[in-house]
């Protein structure tokens, strides 16, 4: 201090340029180091923002996937229980008529459809809106890399609502959806990340009535 004072009350114009350079030098690194902080804070809180939104997105798919496989079961539960009952009772009345029951033939089960390199089956699932109580779940694998994806989801009842994720993926670039006049199809596409055969592909849909997919298309993009 004594020195910059020094400096100062010095008469010497030059060491007087030389304090007031030093001051300016000084004021603009404060300025500029204050400007890399807060460029520094908004990047990490833009990231962090990306981060949650991704968490939030994977939090979705889960439930989601976990509301099919609870309504699922159940379902086949009861399935189960009706199919053994009707056996026991045609069963028995065959024994009190002393018919011999022939032995039941297991049903022959057809594969998946397959769509032009995809494969998809649908399920039950617990629907999210009150004025769209039916619900299911299309899940859509394929054996090929597909990029972009482009489908077209055609079903017998209107939709209320469509959904289509990734599993494991929460980021898509360039998406877009839709629905058909009728809203009996579903119309989605984005461009990343691609369908590979590790990842199904999961659509959600919602209607009033008691709604089945018929058939899937591939389309041209919609963005």
């Amino acid at each position: 201090m004594a020195v910059h004072g020094g400096i100062l009350t010095s008469s010497d114009p030059r060491q007087r340029k030389a304090f007031v350079t030093y001051g300016i030098i000084g004021v603009v690194l404060v300025l500029a180091q204050g400007y890399f902080l807060y460029q520094d804070n908004k990047h990490t809180d833009t990231r962090m923002g990306g981060l949650e939104y991704e968490v939030r997105q994977l939090k979705e798919q889960g439930q989601s996937l976990l509301n099919t496989v609870k309504l699922q079961a159940t379902l086949d539960d009861i399935k189960g229980i009706e199919a053994a009952i009707s056996d026991g009772f045609a069963h028995l009345e065959a024994v009190i008529k002393g018919k011999r029951v022939p032995p039941q033939q297991p049903k022959q089960q057809l594969p998946p459809p397959v769509v032009e390199h995809i494969r998809f089956v649908q399920r039950r699932t617990a629907s999210t809106r009150d004025d769209a109580p039916y619900g299911i779940q299309v899940f859509i694998q394929a054996d090929t890399t597909i990029q972009p994806v482009a489908l077209k989801i055609n079903c017998d009842q209107p939709i209320l609502d469509g959904k289509f994720f990734i599993a494991g993926q929460a980021v898509y670039i360039t998406a877009a959806d839709g629905y058909s006049d009728d809203h009996k199809s579903y119309l989605f596409s984005f461009r990343n990340p691609p369908l590979t055969p590790e990842s199904p592909l999961v659509v959600t849909l919602l209607s009033k009535e008691d709604i089945r997919v018929i058939s899937i298309e591939r389309i041209a993009p919609l963005y």
